[in-house]
């Protein structure tokens, strides 16, 4: 509808990043209480579809995300919530406790994609 929100417990859809190919996944999902379809393949507003959808600066924000994380050394994880922009990436802000319920529906958690990205950079 007109509701705009990048939470995933309040309508938001998540969907999976292939870094390597600066493009999104094929699935989204939405939160399991969210009450919609559970996966879907295009966007339920504009209807994009997400497999290969091409993201311009995804490295670059990946990138910028991990230089941020350096100022924060004292936490394990943070959730940084971009946007990208025709000038490249912008981070909106950090959450300190993210919801990895999302990164364990859209990546099977977080371990494999850590280590496919470190074979990329």
């Amino acid at each position: 509808g007109n509701s705009r929100s990048d939470s995933w417990g309040s309508g938001a859809v998540y969907v999976g990043l292939d870094i390597s190919g600066n493009c999104l996944k094929k699935e989204g999902f939405y939160h399991p209480q969210v009450g919609r379809a559970g996966v879907i393949t295009q966007h339920p507003d504009s209807g994009i579809v997400f497999d290969g959808y091409k993201l311009s600066f995804l490295k670059e924000a990946v990138n910028l995300c991990i230089k941020a994380h350096y100022l924060f050394p004292q936490i394990f994880c943070i959730g940084w919530d971009v946007v990208l922009t025709d000038d490249g990436p912008q981070i909106l802000e950090g959450n300190e406790i993210p919801g990895l319920d999302a990164v364990q529906c859209i990546e099977g958690g977080l371990r494999r994609g850590l280590v496919e990205y470190s074979r990329i950079t």
